[in-house]
């Protein structure tokens, strides 16, 4: 399958969850109005933050429900898959809106991340500095998406899907979002630099942090809707670990090689907010003691300058980290392969995983 039609394939899904999404903040915009003004407010952020992403995992939902249930439901999704895709959206976004507190992060898809948003509000209104009650907004916000996720899959997939898989789809996310949560304790601490992070501790929060989250739980959620056996889902989970991990180490090469205006973020905010990547577990292992001077030096400023972003550039590749990274990707795309192969699904979707995982490799956004 060409670029193209993996696009359109997955611009069909996520037009899908966006409606989905529309409606429901749209609906709970009247109800949460009745509490303060805060509730329109809240709502109209959401379905601006929501629907100017990806909307990838919601995607990844309905693509794993039609591959594994085609054939019994001749092509038809129901309602309830819908809302179970646009409520881990908002998911999605309640992680987001957090993350981009804790790595003060003022940017996220080409426009201002919402606590950054409640800031300016803030400013605007008292004349004084805002960060502190913008954070605290931003966190409230997330923390509604959250809750707001919980009543769509409660409500609208139980309606369509039953109560057996509802139940089960909330007990795979709760598993999976504590993992995140302890995942993204780990990165916050690593940040501290009180010690260099291992290879196995770094590819640990990989799995935990991102992974599973991204491709993982979408994938098995589709799985569960479709009424797969357990060894499908399982081998779901498996095959999305290993496509999120090359996401994760594809996205770090993007925050130090790629452009701002493709990525709608800035370059090197993981150099800014001092996470231990692999891409820096390589180039502190490979780099000589004039070099590890200097990349301690940069790694301990309040400020990473351009010229800091384009000392790193040069030297993670003159120390063969880019391409310890790469050697690895290669690796574990060579592994997904294999497992992708064996998945008791048609040629069809087989192809459009496979394009997806090739994207996942070659992208610079």
């Amino acid at each position: 399958m060409e670029r193209r039609g993996l696009d359109e394939e997955l611009s069909r899904y996520g037009r899908r969850v966006a409606r989905t999404l529309e409606s429901f903040l749209e609906r709970k915009a009247h109800e949460l109005e009745s509490v303060n003004g805060w509730g329109g407010d809240l709502t109209e952020r959401l379905r601006q933050f929501c629907t100017a992403g990806k909307l990838i995992r919601g995607s990844l939902v309905l693509l794993t429900h039609d591959m594994l249930s085609f054939e019994r439901t001749a092509g038809v999704t129901a309602p309830g898959c819908e809302a179970a895709a646009a409520a881990y959206e908002l998911i999605h976004s309640f992680l987001l809106i957090h993350d981009d507190i804790m790595d003060r992060d003022r940017l996220r898809r080409g426009m201002p991340s919402i606590h950054y948003q409640y800031q300016k509000i803030v400013e605007r209104i008292t004349g004084t500095n805002g960060l502190h009650e913008g954070e605290g907004l931003g966190i409230c916000a997330g923390d509604a998406a959250l809750f707001l996720a919980l009543e769509l899959l409660s409500c609208e997939t139980t309606a369509g899907c039953g109560p057996a898989n509802t139940m089960k789809i909330l007990l795979l996310w709760s598993r999976e979002l504590s993992r995140v949560g302890v995942a993204q304790m780990q990165d916050v601490f690593f940040g501290t630099r009180h010690k260099e992070a291992s290879e196995a501790d770094i590819m640990s929060l990989y799995r935990f942090k991102t992974a599973r989250y991204t491709f993982s739980v979408p994938f098995a959620t589709g799985s569960i809707l479709a009424g797969s056996d357990t060894p499908v889902t399982q081998a779901l989970l498996n095959l999305g670990e290993r496509f999120g991990v090359i996401y994760q180490l594809v996205d770090d090469r993007i925050d130090l090689f790629g452009e701002a205006k493709k990525t709608g973020k800035p370059i090197g905010t993981d150099l800014q907010g001092k996470k231990q990547t692999l891409l820096h577990y390589y180039l502190q292992r490979f780099a000589t003691p004039e070099q590890k001077r200097r990349i301690s030096e940069i790694f301990r400023k309040d400020r990473i300058t351009e010229e800091d972003i384009a000392y790193i550039r040069r030297e993670a590749v003159e120390t063969g980290a880019v391409r310890r990274v790469e050697e690895m990707i290669l690796k574990m795309k060579k592994e997904s392969e294999k497992m992708l192969n064996a998945l008791p699904v048609k040629e069809e979707y087989k192809r459009i995983l496979g394009e997806i995982l090739a994207h996942g490799v070659t992208r610079e956004s």
